[in-house]
């Protein structure tokens, strides 16, 4: 933020600092005669990434991943990835630090900050550095994680219910839907998880649908459908149709001030699979 290059320290990837040379590096020189410089160093053969900030009395570093060994000399400090440890120096030249858990709004402001961004933009690195940005995407999701909900249609399953005749039956289609993400909590008839059939040549039709308001992290929910099968026909035995499982929001979501509804991975809301796996449970 100081406005200083984005500089690599061997496996520590340090955004905008001070000036910065060799391992440990001094974040922070010594003032008068106190020797109290500022250190950090890798604490993780990972990957580490670490946002610096550097005042005239204020040191703060926040590690988005992997873990550094950051403070002074006399008193060095482990800091584990989503923590923050901040020193601040007193009348006498001391720095005295204080370690914190990034909290949720720390977590999303990061992730959404303009040089963090600008940061895993490969444009503006080499070929060498640009192919290493993809582990710090990783960093930069892991923000928001446990943060911002990300509902994701899971699976498609069959299964054979009742059997009329070797190759005839009920049979029924689920989708699961599950929350990778933080707690997701909305209002009412803003969300829903659709379950299309669409026929070899036709046109989707909604077959079922399961509403759903709130979804603590880790819960699933299903959207079912059941229908006779008959395998041997060619509708369904040589020309089966397809299933696929959305999960559909209200237009207005994502505009509706509450952040605890916007779906961080819109990519992974959708799902299909062929209805040539019924015909196997005929087998």
């Amino acid at each position: 933020r100081s406005g200083c290059p984005s500089v690599q320290l061997g496996n520590t990837l340090v955004l905008p600092t001070g000036h910065h040379s060799g391992a440990p590096v001094a974040l922070h020189k010594q003032v008068g005669q106190i020797p109290d410089t500022i250190l950090m160093a890798p604490a993780t053969t990972a990957t580490t990434w670490v946002l610096v900030d550097v005042s005239e009395a204020i040191v703060e570093v926040t590690v988005l991943g992997g873990a550094v060994t950051v403070g002074p000399e006399r008193d060095p400090r482990s800091v584990a990835a989503l923590q923050r440890y901040t020193l601040r120096r007193d009348a006498s030249g001391r720095y005295q630090g204080q370690l914190t858990s990034l909290s949720e709004s720390d977590r999303l402001a990061i992730a959404k900050a303009t040089e963090i961004n600008a940061f895993l933009n490969p444009s503006r690195w080499t070929p060498e550095i640009a192919a290493q940005l993809p582990q710090y995407q990783l960093y930069q999701d892991a923000l928001v994680a446990a943060v911002l909900p990300d509902p994701a249609v899971q699976a498609i399953d069959f299964t054979l219910l009742s059997r009329t005749s070797q190759f005839a039956g009920r049979v029924q289609i689920v989708g699961t839907v599950t929350n990778l993400g933080g707690p997701f909590t909305s209002r009412a008839g803003q969300q829903q998880v659709q379950l299309y059939e669409t026929p070899l040549g036709g046109r989707s039709q909604l077959v079922a649908s399961q509403d759903f308001q709130n979804l603590a992290p880790g819960e699933t929910i299903r959207v079912n459908y059941q229908r006779d099968w008959k395998a041997s026909s060619p509708a369904e035995g040589e020309f089966p149709p397809s299933y696929q499982v959305v999960i559909s929001y209200d237009p207005d979501i994502a505009i509706d001030g509450n952040s605890h509804n916007d779906d961080s991975n819109l990519q992974n809301n959708r799902l299909e699979r062929s209805g040539a796996g019924i015909n196997g449970l005929f087998n």
